[in-house]
């Protein structure tokens, strides 16, 4: 008679392992954030052309360093990317921020300062942990 309840339990028991993987690999999964090592930023002038003139600075801050007027250099997206991702028009006007961000850097802010050559137009991004309005393409955040 022990042996039947033991089998009626099986099932149940095999239910709730499954149910608490799922939820621990979620968890896993959901903690897991970008820590952007590389970004890039692309400028665009007034009339919607790659300008690659800007004057680009940032900001980076974590719990134990601050770095400031970090200088971005223009480069050309394909040198990071393969070609398949971004036509040759769209490789221009990207300027390269080396974070020095590394994966025990859970809470971070980067905030980036575009001034274009003719000094008529800004664009300031902030970035941070729980706010990337960027993609990432080939293991780089691109803004």
């Amino acid at each position: 008679m022990g042996k039947v309840k033991l089998a009626t339990y099986i099932p149940m028991v095999i239910i709730l392992a499954l149910f608490l993987t799922v939820i621990i690999s979620s968890e896993i999964i959901k903690n897991q954030k970008t820590i952007p090592e590389k970004v890039f930023i692309r400028v665009l002038d007034a009339n919607e052309y790659p300008d690659n003139s800007a004057d680009c600075k940032a900001y980076i801050t974590t719990k134990t360093s601050e770095q400031y007027d970090v200088k971005l250099e223009n480069v050309k997206l394909l040198d990071y990317l393969p070609a398949g991702i971004f036509s040759t028009i769209q490789d221009q006007g990207y300027y390269k921020l080396e974070t020095g961000l590394t994966k025990k850097d859970k809470e971070f802010e980067i905030g980036i300062v575009c001034i274009n050559a003719a000094q008529t137009g800004v664009s300031h991004t902030i970035i941070n942990e729980s706010s990337m309005n960027c993609e990432v393409k080939g293991g780089y955040l691109i803004c």
